[in-house]
């Protein structure tokens, strides 16, 4: 989880950073500045609209980010592949890109986008990370260690080889 959650964070750096640079040509000089001149505010409000358009591209890189490798042959993403682990189905077959899509935006994007796209959310953002962290705490009491996402989309994190 650590690697791909490097490779992801690393994939939302680069493309907030060019969001912000080369494709808005925002000058971050704003913020160390006391201008209140026309540039400044137009620059502020690239920078408002650059954080949208990473707010809907993050779920969609992450998204296909985890779904490609664990429908494809590998059936994991790089971080599961490094550590030997791999996402099945519980009758053993790999899984399907819908399914995989279903499970990922249960596990992240749903609690994660009640926080970032309603006028109140329905929690914080400390409650979002109680809330992950109980669908992942639930995996220590059941007897096949499953999360609460793999219970609910009937599959099974498995380490060794296919």
């Amino acid at each position: 989880m650590l690697v791909d959650t490097n490779i992801t964070g690393a994939l939302h750096v680069f493309l907030f950073i060019c969001l912000l640079k080369f494709y808005f040509h925002a000058d971050l000089s704003v913020f160390f500045t006391d201008n209140d001149s026309i540039n400044d505010k137009i620059n502020l409000h690239l920078l408002g609209l650059s954080f949208i358009a990473f707010m809907v591209c993050f779920p969609i890189t992450y998204l296909i980010y985890s779904i490609n490798p664990i429908t494809s042959k590998w059936q994991g993403t790089l971080g599961k592949r490094i550590m030997g682990i791999y996402v099945i189905n519980r009758d053993g077959t790999k899984l399907t890109k819908i399914k995989m899509v279903g499970r990922s935006v249960f596990v992240y994007i749903i609690p994660f986008g009640s926080f970032v796209c309603l006028d109140k959310p329905l929690f914080s953002l400390n409650e979002i990370n109680i809330i992950i962290c109980i669908g992942f705490i639930i995996s220590a009491f059941t007897p096949k260690k499953v999360a609460l996402h793999d219970i609910i989309f009937k599959t099974y994190v498995i380490r060794g080889k296919l």
